[in-house]
């Protein structure tokens, strides 16, 4: 479990079983999101939707999976999320990375610097067992994405392609 303060008046924390409609709210969000940045991208259905509280709640209690909620000090409110994941792969020359899954910050406290405070709590708790190699995806036309991410270090490296024929 985790749980540390920032100096701006939120603080990161491991996410609980409790947190699981915030975290839900949030993924449907970032969805949304994605969609309206860029429409051609493939697109989850219903049985998804209603399978992401289950889902969440397998990952809170998965040791190779790091669920963090950001919480408004003030408030109380949760104002952001991120998810990441061991990846354990012997046919890989890394062997073991991790695989940054979701984040996602409530469009009113964007640039208060939670996205690199979620991410900082990442990497320190991954490092911690000897993990130093980070991936994600994001969304081409992503723009909020592509700038928090570029901000931090990651550079695109592989472009996802989709051809549908009718």
């Amino acid at each position: 479990m985790f749980d540390s303060s920032l100096s701006s008046g939120y603080f990161v924390r491991s996410a609980t079983e409790q947190d699981v409609s915030f975290l839900v709210r949030m993924r449907l969000m970032l969805q949304q999101h994605m969609e309206s940045a860029n429409p051609d991208i493939l697109r989850h259905n219903v049985a998804w939707r209603n399978r992401l509280p289950n889902m969440y709640r397998e990952q809170i209690g998965d040791f190779d999976t790091l669920v963090l909620m950001t919480i408004d000090e003030d408030s109380g409110q949760a104002v952001g999320m991120a998810v990441s994941q061991l990846i354990q792969d012997p046919y890989m020359e890394v062997g073991r990375f991790v695989k940054i899954n979701d984040v996602w910050v409530d469009e009113a406290y964007r640039r208060k610097g939670i996205c690199s405070a979620m991410l900082n709590v990442i990497m320190e708790h991954y490092k911690d067992r000897g993990i130093s190699t980070f991936t994600l995806n994001y969304v081409i036309n992503n723009l909020e994405a592509e700038s928090a991410w570029h901000a931090v270090g990651f550079k695109p490296i592989i472009r996802n392609c989709l051809l549908t024929r009718e």
